[in-house]
C-alpha cells in the first residue's frame, strides 16, 4: 500500500523528507523541489533498513527519474542487488522461529501506512496550492491590464484540473468551480479593459485631431502672414514704380506689382476667409492698382495733348519757297504699284479649323456651271457638292437657312440660270446667289446660304495693310517735333 500511495505523488511538487524514527513510525513531510531527489534517497535507506526492499528499490528508481546523475541512487540500488541474493539463499534454508521482537516489528509498518492518508492530503494541498498561484498570476495580470494573458493562465489551471490524475473528485469540483468563476470574472474584466482601451483610443484619437487642427491653423496663419509680408512689398514696389514712370513709360508694367499684390490677398482670403486683413489688403491693392494707372494715363493724356498743340503749330510755320513739293514720276509710281501687289489679297485675321479651311480651298478652284437654262437652286447645290468630293472628303456641306429663304422670298425650287467655265466656284457660286437676294458665308466647317439682309449672317474678319501710304506725324513717332524740319516742306520723293 505505501508503494501504491507514493505513485500518486507528483515528483514535480512533492518530496518526502525524513524527520527521523521516533518509537519505530516513519514520519514524512513535503520539501522543496531542488532536495527531491535527496529526499528520495533518504526515505529509500529508511525503507531499506526498516526491511521494506521493495520500496527502498522504488524510492530510489524515483530518485534516478529526478536526478539520472545520483551516485547515491545508483549505490542504493546495486546495494539491494546483493541484499535479495542473501535473502534468496536465506529462503531456501529451513525457515527459522520468529524472534521475540518479531511481532512488534509489524507495528512500524503499520503506522507508516496509516500515515500515507496525510500524505495524500498534503499532496491536494500542495496541487490546490499551486492552482491558486496560477489564479494569483492571472489577477496579477489582470492588473497589468493583460486579460488575454490572465485568461490563458485561467485555462491552463483548468485543464490541468481536469487532467489531474491524482486528486480527489471533491477537491477537482472545488478547483474548478474557482476557476470557472476567476475566468468568468476574468472576461468581463477584459470586456471592461477593452471598453476603457476603446475609450482611451476614441479620446486619443480626438486628442490628435485636435492637435492636427491647432497646428495647421497655426500653419495656415503663418503662410498668410508671410503672403500679407510679401502684399506689403509689393504695394511698395508698385508705387515706386508708378511714380517712377510718371505715365511715359511701361504702364501695364508698372501697375504689375499692384495685380500680383491683389492674387495674393485673394489667395490670403481663400485661407482665411472670416480674417479682416486680407479682405482689406485686396480692397487696398484694387484701389491703389486702379488710381496708379488712372494717374499714369492722366498724365501720358496731357503729355500727348501738348504734343498735338506742338503738331499744330509746327504745320503753322510757313516753308520757304524755294522748297516746292514735287511727285514722283511715271516709274517711280509703277514701282510702288507693283510692290504693292502683295497686298492684292486680304489677310484673314482668324485662324480656321481644317474643315473651314478645306471648304475655302475649294472655292478657290474652277468648277464648270453648265446651266444655260432656269434650273431650281436645290439641284445646282446638290450638283457642286457632288462634284467638289474628294477622295477623303463628302464634298461640300451646304445648308440653306429655311427663314433666311422666306425673308428672301425664295425656296429650294427658285430657278437660277448660270454657264461658265473656268471660273472660281466663289465667283460663280456669288453671281448664281445674288439672282435670288441670298449670300453665303463658310464657318464651322459649313457652307451657309441666308438672306443678304439677315442680321445674324455670320462674318469674317480681314486686314488690310496701308502702313506703306499712310501719314503718321512725326511726334506720334518721337515724342517730340521733329525741329529739323520745322519751317519747311518736304519732298515727296524721298518716300518708298
Amino acid at each position: 500500500m505505501l508503494n501504491r500511495t507514493r505513485k500518486t505523488m507528483s515528483k514535480k511538487a512533492l518530496a518526502l523528507t525524513l524527520l527521523g524514527l521516533s518509537g519505530g513510525f516513519l514520519s514524512v513531510s513535503i520539501a522543496d523541489d531542488a532536495r527531491i531527489s535527496e529526499q528520495l534517497i533518504n526515505l529509500g535507506r529508511q525503507a531499506q533498513a526498516q526491511g521494506y526492499p521493495a520500496d527502498a528499490r522504488n524510492f530510489y528508481t524515483q530518485a534516478l527519474k529526478v536526478d539520472p546523475a545520483s551516485a547515491d541512487a545508483k549505490a542504493g540500488i546495486a546495494q539491494l542487488g546483493e541484499v535479495r541474493q542473501v535473502a534468496f539463499r536465506a529462503q531456501q534454508e529451513a525457515p527459522a522461529a520468529p524472534a521475540p521482537g518479531q511481532a512488534n516489528a509489524e507495528q512500524p509498518r503499520a503506522a507508516t501506512i496509516e500515515n500515507l492518508k496525510q500524505i495524500e492530503a498534503v499532496a491536494n494541498q500542495q496541487f490546490a496550492a499551486e492552482v491558486r498561484m496560477k489564479q494569483q498570476a492571472a489577477r496579477n495580470l489582470l492588473n497589468q491590464n493583460n486579460a488575454e494573458a490572465a485568461l490563458n493562465e485561467l485555462h491552463q489551471a483548468l485543464n490541468m484540473v481536469r487532467s489531474a490524475p491524482d486528486v480527489t473528485a471533491d477537491v477537482k469540483a472545488k478547483l474548478e468551480r474557482e476557476i470557472q468563476a476567476s475566468i468568468l470574472t476574468a472576461t468581463r474584466e477584459e470586456e471592461t479593459i477593452l471598453a476603457r482601451q476603446a475609450d482611451e483610443a476614441r479620446r486619443g484619437a480626438i486628442a490628435d485631431s485636435r492637435a492636427r487642427a491647432l497646428q495647421d491653423y497655426e500653419d495656415v496663419n503663418a503662410t498668410v502672414k508671410v503672403m500679407l509680408d510679401q502684399f506689403d512689398n509689393l504695394i511698395s514696389q508698385g508705387i515706386y514704380d508708378a511714380m517712377y514712370s510718371g505715365g511715359l513709360g511701361n504702364i501695364a508694367q508698372s501697375v504689375e506689382p499692384f495685380i500680383q499684390a491683389r492674387l495674393l490677398a485673394q489667395k490670403a482670403r481663400a485661407l482665411r476667409p472670416n480674417e479682416t486683413a486680407p479682405v482689406a489688403a485686396e480692397i487696398v491693392s484694387s484701389r491703389i492698382g486702379f488710381y496708379a494707372l488712372a494717374r499714369e494715363y492722366e498724365t501720358l493724356k496731357e503729355f500727348n495733348y501738348l504734343l498735338s498743340l506742338a503738331d499744330v503749330d509746327r504745320a503753322a510755320v510757313p516753308f520757304p519757297d524755294d522748297n516746292f513739293i514735287t511727285y514722283p514720276s511715271v516709274e517711280r509710281f509703277r514701282e510702288i504699284t507693283e510692290k504693292r501687289a502683295k497686298y492684292a489679297q486680304t489677310t484673314d485675321l482668324v485662324v480656321r479649323d481644317p474643315k473651314t479651311q478645306a471648304i475655302n480651298d475649294k472655292l478657290e478652284q474652277p468648277l464648270s456651271m453648265p446651266f444655260a437654262n432656269e434650273t431650281p437652286l436645290e439641284d445646282v447645290l446638290k450638283y457642286i457638292s457632288q462634284n467638289t468630293q474628294g477622295p477623303n472628303d463628302d464634298g461640300i456641306q451646304i445648308h440653306v437657312d429655311p427663314i433666311g429663304l422666306e425673308d428672301a422670298s425664295a425656296t429650294m425650287q427658285s430657278t437660277v440660270r448660270i454657264n461658265l467655265e473656268g471660273v472660281p466656284l466663289k465667283r460663280a457660286l456669288k453671281i448664281m446667289l445674288d439672282q435670288l437676294d441670298l449670300t453665303y458665308t463658310v464657318q464651322d466647317g459649313l457652307l451657309f446660304i441666308s438672306w443678304k439682309g439677315a442680321e445674324d449672317l455670320p462674318t469674317d474678319r480681314r486686314v488690310y495693310p496701308v502702313a506703306d501710304i499712310a501719314l503718321i506725324p512725326m511726334s506720334l513717332m518721337t515724342g517730340f517735333p521733329p525741329m529739323s524740319s520745322m519751317g519747311g516742306g518736304r519732298n515727296l520723293t524721298d518716300r518708298n
